[in-house]
């Protein structure tokens, strides 16, 4: 058998099959994600809510550290 069939039926056929399984899988794997999900409006909206809560108790006196650590700085500077 020469190399060039050799090549042609073990490593370019091998590598076809790769190519034809892992098209196949990149089309099933996105509609099989898609199907058995189901979005709960509810639990979003109350999830939003929740992730509003926390970002504003954790930003509501950022305004006032800013300014304090600014006047550190300032103040800082200003010694040396």
């Amino acid at each position: 058998m020469s190399i060039a069939k050799w090549l042609y039926r073990y490593v370019f056929r091998g590598i076809g099959w790769v190519l034809v399984a892992a098209a196949a899988t990149v089309v099933a794997v996105p509609v099989m994600n898609t199907c058995g999900r189901r979005t709960d409006r509810q639990a979003d909206a109350r999830q939003k809510e929740q992730t509003q809560k926390i970002l504003k108790r954790m930003h509501e006196n950022a305004d006032d550290e800013i300014r304090k650590f600014n006047r550190t700085q300032i103040q800082g500077k200003e010694g040396k």
